[in-house]
């Protein structure tokens, strides 16, 4: 994001325009990175999440109370706490709002394949060409000049 700012122009009407190379770049990856946080978050709740009070009015009865305070616990939350932060993680996770939300950040700039071709019509692949016979050049071997990508 800093980059495509840093690179953004200005054009004609004075509107500014990130790099298309960094903005399509950071379209690309978020999906992935959502998709992976949201599993991961899912791998260390296992099924925490769903055994939590469904009501707040369950801290109201005592004996129930009493149960949350000894078995929902942690070495160093209280069972309040606990449940408060594992029903903001369903919230993220398996909630109905988490599933839309999954499907808005997945597929807000259009599909995958759309996005992955934007970035791959914006990539300046002759700077990276650049770069990979630069490195081959500095790199001991039995290599000629001009052979390569």
């Amino acid at each position: 994001v800093l980059a495509g700012e840093y690179n953004a122009t200005i054009d004609g009407n004075g509107v500014a325009r990130p790099d298309p190379e960094m903005l399509y770049a950071a379209m690309t990856l978020q999906p992935a990175l959502y998709r992976d946080v949201t599993y991961a978050l899912r791998e260390m709740t296992g099924g925490t999440t769903i055994q939590v009070p469904s009501s707040v009015s369950a801290w109201d009865d005592p004996v129930t109370r009493a149960d949350l305070e000894r078995f929902v616990r942690w070495p160093e939350v209280d069972a309040e706490h606990r449940v408060a932060l594992l029903k903001l993680v369903w919230d993220a996770i398996g909630s109905e709002f988490a599933s839309r939300h999954f499907q808005y950040e997945m597929f807000y700039a259009g599909s995958g394949s759309v996005v992955q071709g934007r970035l791959y019509r914006n990539y300046d692949w002759e700077r990276a060409r650049s770069m990979v016979l630069r490195c081959l050049a500095e790199t001991p071997g039995p290599h000629q000049e001009g052979e390569g990508p």
